[in-house]
């Protein structure tokens, strides 16, 4: 996450990019990147939204911590918000065709490996393979562009 963003990020200071790369989370990162894909996002709007969502988080976890035992398990519905907001991120990445080819691809190939391979290892594998056939799939598709004009 923090490569993409860094295209963005060229002239900044060694300093600066140190205080951005840790606050970057999967909501600030796609947050960030919309907003730098639309035009006139600054760094410093961009390590704004980084660090309000750390806040936010410790805020959270401060307050779980004294008050989460008076909520009952399962009440909320997190384990369909987590779904939900991983969701919401990646709607916001699909900018063409070979985006949702390979938001497909890695999923389907998320749910074979899962049926294969034991543990969690499936989510850095399908990532992999699935950023891999995407990156090979766009780079095809600009090929063929290039050589039809």
């Amino acid at each position: 996450m923090s490569s993409s963003l860094a295209v963005h990020l060229h002239r900044a200071s060694r300093r600066f990019l140190s205080l951005f790369a840790y606050g970057v989370t999967d909501e600030s990162f796609a947050a960030n990147m919309v907003k730098f894909r639309e035009g006139g996002w600054q760094p410093y709007h961009a390590l704004a939204v980084n660090h309000i969502a750390n806040l936010a988080w410790i805020a959270s976890i401060i307050l779980r911590g004294y008050g989460g035992k008076f909520i009952r398990a399962g009440s909320f519905g997190i384990d369909y918000a987590l779904s939900a907001m991983f969701l919401c991120l990646l709607v916001f990445q699909l900018r063409g065709r070979v985006y949702v080819l390979t938001a497909i691809i890695s999923g389907a190939l998320a749910v074979v490996i899962t049926l294969l391979i034991p543990g969690n290892a499936f989510v850095i594998i399908a990532s992999l393979l699935g950023a891999t056939i995407g990156f090979v799939i766009k780079r095809h598709a600009q090929n063929g562009r290039r050589s039809h004009a």
